[in-house]
């Protein structure tokens, strides 16, 4: 009999495997901080504030948004990716840290090791604006300002290795135009010096920048999808880039997949709700419905894509 007690108290027991498959305490208890690493006004900010009152009502805690940018999102990202995965910290954080920051300058996180994905809520295009005003009406208007400009176009982006520095180099290259780069810290400070037209042009979210478009601040040159978009009536596709960003909600590495898995639950049905479908929709993108695991291979297969592109050109030139 000795031997069959000894292999009962090896054998799991099922209450103590149901007891580990439970968060160590009942959560939430306090309130959790949303760590965005952009300034106020750029997409995953507002997304950010979006999800955290909705989360806010649900649980009865507060979601607080923590904006940490700085070095095109990678600072934040880098510190979330160290944070305590409790389920108390979360990260909205975006295309750019983490498909391009770390092949471009380099990370102290690896996107798809050290977070845990939650919640995608939609594929966005990116607009190109230009100052309002006839002499910036048309791509070829662009290219005419290129031509008869020494130093080319002023080129405006919401930071160094993001979706909108790529696509103004890819822009550039298919024209064969010379440009000059100017990096700014987030979408709301280029979107202020293209509006004062001390840049000629700006790649940017359609999300955060449609705004500015629709009222006249700037002017919506082309959109870069496939074909045109009705949500964009008169805006051209634009030709040899097609390119698309997101913001996405992360949990850092290791945290408990109960907790993801409440979170992506109630922020997909949010998300599903009729108004916030056709917001998304109205802006250009296109509403996404994934799971934790879906997510992840998405970010492989947008980080596959990404260094496809970057192989393709010569940023050094730039």
């Amino acid at each position: 009999m000795r031997w069959l007690l000894l292999v009962m108290l090896l054998l799991p027991c099922p209450g103590v495997a149901a007891a580990r498959a439970e968060p160590a305490e009942a959560w939430p208890t306090r309130d959790i901080r949303i760590i965005v690493p952009f300034p106020p006004g750029d997409a995953a900010d507002s997304e950010a504030r979006r999800l955290a009152g909705h989360y806010t009502e649900v649980f009865g805690v507060n979601f607080v948004v923590d904006n940490r940018p700085g070095v095109s999102g990678r600072m934040g990202t880098e510190i979330s990716a160290r944070l305590a995965s409790d389920g108390y910290t979360l990260i909205m954080t975006a295309s750019g840290p983490l498909t391009l920051v770390p092949q471009i300058l380099g990370a102290g996180y690896d996107p798809l090791v050290s977070f845990e994905p939650v919640l995608l809520p939609a594929a966005m295009p990116l607009l190109l604006l230009a100052p309002d005003g006839p002499a910036y009406a048309r791509v070829q208007d662009l290219v005419l300002r290129a031509r008869g400009q020494r130093r080319g176009l002023a080129a405006c982006s919401t930071g160094i290795a993001t979706p909108s520095h790529i696509a103004a180099v890819l822009f550039a290259r298919s024209l064969d135009l010379d440009f000059v780069h100017v990096p700014y810290r987030g979408s709301y400070a280029a979107m202020t010096d293209v509006m004062a037209a001390r840049c000629d042009m700006l790649f940017d979210n359609a999300a955060s920048a449609g705004r500015h478009a629709r009222a006249g601040r700037v002017r919506a040159v082309a959109i870069t999808t496939d074909a045109p978009q009705t949500a964009w009536p008169g805006v051209p596709a634009l030709e040899g880039v097609r390119l698309s960003t997101f913001s996405v909600l992360v949990a850092p590495g290791g945290t408990h997949r109960l907790i993801v898995s409440q979170l992506n639950d109630i922020g997909r049905r949010f998300l599903a709700r009729p108004e916030e479908r056709a917001r998304i929709l109205a802006e250009g993108g296109a509403p996404l419905d994934l799971a934790p695991s879906q997510i992840r291979s998405y970010l492989r297969q947008e980080i596959a894509g990404w260094n496809a592109i970057l192989r393709g050109i010569d940023l050094a030139r730039d």
